[in-house]
Parts: C-alpha cells; sequence; structure tokens
C-alpha cells in the first residue's frame, strides 16, 4: 500500500511540474481553487468550511477513494486517507511549504464524513504541536 501511495505522489508531483512557476508560493489561499474542482471531477465533492491565510477545513461525505478501495475489497485499508493525504501534501509542499493535512473525520474509520484541516507543521513536543494531534468530534 505505501508502494501505491509513494507511486500516487510522484504522479501528482509530475502533474504539477508543468504548472510548478506558476503555483510556487501562492499561498494557502488558493489551495480550493485548485483541488475543489480536481476532487469533484473524481467523485469527491468537497466543502469548503474556513479558508485563510493560515487555515483551511473541509469536508466531504462522499469519496470516490474509500467507494474504489470497497469494491477492491479493502474497506478495512486506510488506502483512501494515504491517496488523499499524497495529493494535497503533493500540492501543499508547491504552493504553502510547511503546511500539512491532517485527515479529522474519515469515511474509513466509520466516521459519516471525512474532515480535514490544514494549517502549519509544528514539531512534535511543542505546546503547539498538542493541539495539532488532537481528534475533533
Amino acid at each position: 500500500i505505501q508502494a501505491l501511495i509513494d507511486m500516487q505522489h510522484k504522479l501528482v508531483d509530475a502533474l504539477l511540474q508543468p504548472e510548478s512557476d506558476k503555483l510556487r508560493g501562492k499561498g494557502l489561499k488558493v489551495y480550493p481553487s485548485i483541488i475543489g474542482p480536481t476532487a469533484h471531477a473524481l467523485g469527491i465533492p468537497l466543502t469548503f468550511h474556513t479558508v485563510t491565510d493560515e487555515r483551511i477545513e473541509s469536508s466531504t461525505s462522499k469519496c470516490a477513494y474509500y467507494e474504489a478501495a470497497k469494491q477492491l475489497g479493502l474497506a478495512d485499508t486506510p488506502l483512501c486517507e494515504g491517496l488523499c493525504k499524497a495529493v494535497s501534501e503533493s500540492l501543499l509542499k508547491l504552493i504553502a511549504p510547511g503546511y500539512s493535512k491532517r485527515i479529522v473525520k474519515s469515511l474509513w474509520r466509520g466516521d459519516d464524513e471525512c474532515r480535514f484541516e490544514i494549517t502549519k507543521r509544528y514539531r512534535r513536543g511543542s505546546r503547539i504541536a498538542k493541539d495539532q494531534f488532537k481528534r475533533v468530534e
């Protein structure tokens, strides 16, 4: 599974390469305009709840990655979470270095939706980092 996720990172990096000069350092606020249409085309209708220079919160109640994993008999494997993060992390590395996506809720985990937060990465153990790793109900 890790090989598939690594392949997804490489694929997204390759797809973004021709546009990299236009996208580099554009900041977090451009993320929805790129990921939103792409996710929708892949069958993942995203709703963006918060979009600021420092934070994005989004969610979806339907995920094509999760549905595909179930059809392949991989419903017990967190494949969808790995693929989802791979796409976002590749884009974030380009437009907003230092930011990371955290999956707060997940259909794979049995939640009613997938909910995501994108925030600045912090070192584990720092006072700020402790809030980054709490599960939000």
